[in-house]
């Protein structure tokens, strides 16, 4: 009498339990079965929708719906590897047969800023911000394959100096842990001289300064003069190279014993060019600072005896 009463009370429960296993919905598809942090994973049920929320690792996902009512879900920003594919429901968790093999998410360089420096430029001016997506903090950086010193500061935006860098055209490409490369982004190291502005410097007796600011100067960087004859028609201007020299004024300041055009190269910001002028007459001067390998500035154009 006790046995009978035992099963009497068991069956219920189990009848009952089989019932909920039988109409607990199933996973019955999955596309695609490797993806990345923010694609989109189709998974169709056993049951018809709206479906339920699934737990990938630690995460539970919520469905979305597209303008076409179909349901995706959103992966998150999780860490590569193998996971499996469980359904929520009432509280309840569901295991399946499905796994999901998550890839890690693959840089993508959007910009540099700047991408192009002057190879003088400031210390300053050669922090160079790498704009993108899907940056990790242990990401690094390769500049023409080489890793260097980089700074993460977020999953959007990594910093890196670019002072040893000579001039000329280098890759940025962007790697994370797991190896996966962005496509590599060009970042230009200028060496082209450019003059930003000529002011007049000392007077001697007979002879005058011309101080040249500007970037990218040599000490083999030359000048080239063309003067314009004052008051004269039908006359072609003159041109001349000035070269560079050391300073060579006399110690009395009064007389220098060479009485030609000179440049003195005081810094890659700074040239001073030593002119003799033939008269005191103003006249139209144009200037132009050309490098060692034959880049050029453009011309500066001011009124001088």
């Amino acid at each position: 009498m006790l046995r009978k009463l035992l099963v009497v009370q068991v069956l219920p429960c189990f009848i009952v339990l089989i019932a909920s296993l039988a109409f607990a919905a199933e996973i019955t598809s999955v596309r695609p079965d490797k993806v990345s942090p923010g694609d989109i994973l189709f998974i169709t049920f056993s049951q018809a929708p709206p479906p339920g929320k699934v737990i990938l690792g630690e995460q539970i996902l919520e469905a979305e719906q597209t303008e076409s009512g179909q349901w995706y879900y959103r992966i998150p920003d999780i860490r590569a590897g193998e996971y499996a594919l469980r359904i929520l429901t009432d509280g309840n968790v569901v295991n399946s047969n499905f796994k999901l093999t998550v890839l890690e998410a693959v840089p993508v360089i959007d910009s540099l800023e700047p991408a192009n420096i002057a190879e003088c430029a400031e210390v300053q001016e050669k922090k160079i911000n790498v704009v993108g997506r899907n940056f990790l903090p242990e990401s690094r950086l390769l500049v023409n394959g080489a890793l260097v010193a980089t700074s993460v500061l977020g999953p959007e935006l990594m910093t890196f100096d670019a002072s040893p860098l000579r001039a000329g055209t280098h890759g940025v490409q962007v790697v994370n842990p797991a190896g996966s490369k962005s496509i590599p982004f060009s970042l230009y190291v200028n060496n082209v001289p450019k003059i930003d502005d000529i002011s007049y410097g000392d007077n001697y007796t007979n002879h005058y300064e011309l101080v040249i600011r500007g970037g990218n100067f040599f000490q083999q960087s030359t000048l080239l003069v063309t003067e314009a004859p004052p008051g004269l028609l039908g006359i072609r201007p003159k041109q001349k190279v000035v070269w560079g020299k050391g300073r060579r004024v006399s110690t009395t300041n009064l007389l220098d014993q060479e009485q030609e055009d000179y440049l003195f190269y005081e810094d890659c910001h700074t040239l001073i060019y030593y002119r003799f002028p033939a008269s005191g007459q103003e006249r139209d001067l144009t200037l132009k600072v050309i490098n060692p390998d034959g880049k050029a500035s453009g011309s500066y154009q001011m009124l001088a005896n």
